[in-house]
């Protein structure tokens, strides 16, 4: 049997009993709206990676796999926002931003009640825009964020063979379906694919902007057309202006350590993309006055912005209590604090569950050792690759890893979901490691790095849980006897 008619065969199968599973629960008309959207979200990306000259049996088999349990857990998690709470397709329980957004889009929609505050109106929009065209529904925005996710991952594919192409000894099918394989072991990141929030499609457009600024570091990539580079730039910039503005900083960021890393070959390329970027930005600042930069500057200044921005939840309170009063602090003495508040964004959220968190989606984003490991792998790099001259990455391995200290500076490590979209890049550096230990270079320091890296991570973890869970009962017991 050839692969094609077996993966076929496997993909039909499988949405056959997805079908039968909502038709057990959801009426007639929902199952079809419901198997016919995800459909639509899984094959997409499905075509889209059969075009690519990386594509492999592997990474059809990777994007097929990821793409099944995806479209399942989208499901579950409809079913979770409806039926299981007594409501409806058209009218969800959510909760915490996923209902601001749906109640965003449904006042916009129909002008029923008072407009809610958002910072970023990009994703509401997009939702809007979809029930315009298909009527009020949770299972639209949720089907187009399984496709955005999946198509991010295919992204990362054909950025990790583009970028690594020359560096290590593997071909662009191995490195392409290495890296889409690392992503989708990252459990966390996968999961706000089928949530209303606006992760997906953050995920696809920096991954877009991303490809566009790899020309900046490979030049000898003659079969990219440049116009096509800075038409997905521009459309990942538009998408990011309009979920979520913020992410400017970064990506203006990332085109000025480019076009530094060598000015002479980079300046007029890097020179428009910082131009597009800025016009972009720019115009997205503008409109969303309520979040612009004066209230980005005071957040970044500290104090009660800062702290009102973050707020500090009760599983929080024993990392807070040692870390003190972290937002009221100096920038020197958050600067010091770097290292610290960078292992806690790292290592959080810790991979176990609370008592009466115990649904699936609180258990799928606490699957961190996939992370742990990739992450792992590349702290190697950082600090035994990144600073040899002509071995490395260069300046690009220097982007992600900035993004996350930044994320880290302000927030003080407590959020970790706002890295989530430099996750992959850090996976491309864990697939440049992977084939540099392949062709038997550096070995002996990795593992012994390794296992250093493995010890260290499983004592601060268990000091961490013991720590927590004996603050938490603490708290329990408190409660309980003030009550009596």
């Amino acid at each position: 049997m050839r692969p094609w008619i077996f993966l076929l065969s496997v993909e039909v199968v499988a949405f056959a009993l997805i079908a039968v599973g909502t038709a057990r629960f959801f009426t007639l008309t929902d199952s079809l709206a419901v198997v016919l959207s995800m459909l639509v979200a899984y094959a997409i990306p499905r075509m889209c990676f059969k075009r690519q000259k990386t594509r492999s049996t592997a990474g059809d088999v990777v994007l097929m796999v990821v793409g099944l349990l995806l479209v399942a857990y989208a499901v579950h998690c409809i079913w979770s926002f409806t039926l299981k709470e007594g409501a409806t397709l058209d009218l969800p329980r959510l909760y915490s931003d996923d209902r601001q957004y749906f109640n965003w889009a449904l006042a916009r929609y129909n002008g029923s009640g008072e407009v809610p505050a958002v910072n970023f109106w990009g994703f509401p929009f997009l939702v809007f825009c979809l029930w315009k065209l298909l009527g009020v529904n949770i299972v639209w925005p949720i089907a187009m964020n399984v496709m955005f996710t999946l198509l991010s991952i295919v992204i990362t594919g054909q950025l990790a063979a583009r970028l690594l192409k020359g560096r290590i000894e593997l071909s662009g099918q191995s490195i392409a379906t290495l890296s889409m394989m690392l992503t989708s072991l990252l459990a966390y990141y996968i999961s706000q694919g089928a949530n209303l929030q606006k992760e997906a499609v953050t995920y696809l457009a920096l991954m877009m902007v991303a490809f566009a600024m790899v020309r900046c570091c490979n030049h000898a990539q003659s079969e990219y057309k440049k116009r096509w580079d800075l038409i997905l730039f521009a459309m990942g910039c538009l998408l990011l202006a309009a979920c979520r503005t913020t992410m400017g900083y970064f990506v203006l960021g990332g085109v000025v350590i480019m076009t530094l890393s060598d000015w002479r070959k980079n300046r007029r390329y890097g020179t428009l993309l910082a131009c597009l970027a800025m016009l972009i930005f720019g115009i997205g600042f503008m409109l969303v006055p309520d979040y612009g930069i004066t209230r980005q500057m005071s957040i970044l200044e500290g104090g009660k912005a800062m702290q009102m921005k973050f707020i500090v939840g009760p599983s929080q309170t024993p990392y807070f209590n040692i870390i003190g009063n972290y937002f009221y602090y100096p920038m020197w003495k958050r600067l010091a604090l770097l290292p610290m508040t960078s292992a806690v964004q790292y290592i959080i959220p810790f991979p176990w569950l609370y008592e009466g968190c115990g649904s699936v989606q609180n258990a799928l984003p606490r699957i961190a050792w996939p992370w742990y490991a990739i992450g792992g792998i590349a702290l190697y790099y950082y600090v035994f690759i990144s600073w040899r001259k002509g071995v490395g990455l260069g300046a690009w391995a220097l982007w992600p890893a900035l993004c996350f200290l930044a994320v880290a500076y302000v927030t003080g490590g407590s959020v970790n979901r706002y890295i989530l979209p430099f996750q992959p890049f850090f996976v491309i550096i864990a697939v440049f490691v992977i084939g540099k230990l392949r062709e038997g270079k550096g070995r002996r320091s990795f593992v012994a790095f390794i296992v250093g890296y493995t010890m260290i991570l499983i004592a601060v973890l268990v000091v961490c849980y013991h720590m927590q869970t004996s603050y938490l009962n603490s708290l329990e017991m408190y409660y309980r006897s003030m009550m009596q």
